[in-house]
């Protein structure tokens, strides 16, 4: 069965993304250089979301292709186990970078979506946890109807008595 929605949870604690910034060496004008960021962290984070989406189609029993042309929704809750202060779309990033090659061919497909940041996770044991709703828009990416997939019946099949 291919499923038009799916919604799963990721039981670690919600990571941003970390981003380039760049500073100058006086803290006045003049040449800018790159800070160092944290890749491993954002790759570690990632593989979490990609494993809780693909352990979640196995209890579903259902496929999720990708199709490149599509549009999705995203609804994110992020249960933050801390009052560390996180910017939404860095937690944002982490999510949708860790789907890209899974639910969808890239993150532009993500064209609405929706995010709320709780900083008391309401888990009976307080685990933080991000709460992840994907959702298969009628349209692509570009605001084009999605072409209607007719299905065709099987060589010998009987075809339907016209009335």
């Amino acid at each position: 069965m291919t499923a038009t929605a799916i919604t799963f949870q990721v039981l670690t604690d919600p990571r941003p993304a970390a981003r380039p910034k760049v500073m100058n060496r006086r803290g006045k004008g003049g040449k800018m250089f790159p800070v160092a960021i944290k890749a491993d962290e954002d790759v570690e984070a990632q593989a979490d979301v990609g494993k809780a989406f693909t352990e979640a189609l196995g209890v579903y029993g259902a496929t999720w292709p990708q199709e490149p042309d599509r549009a999705y929704q995203v609804h994110l809750i992020f249960g933050r186990g801390n009052y560390r202060r996180a910017d939404a779309d860095n937690l944002t990033k982490t999510v949708l970078d860790g789907l890209t090659g899974l639910a969808w061919k890239d993150d532009s497909q993500a064209v609405r979506g929706t995010w709320a940041i709780d900083y008391t996770p309401r888990r009976e044991n307080g685990q933080p946890f991000t709460l992840v709703t994907i959702r298969r828009l009628p349209y692509t990416w570009k605001g084009e109807p999605m072409p209607l997939v007719t299905p065709q019946p099987d060589e010998g099949s009987p075809l339907p008595l016209s009335p």
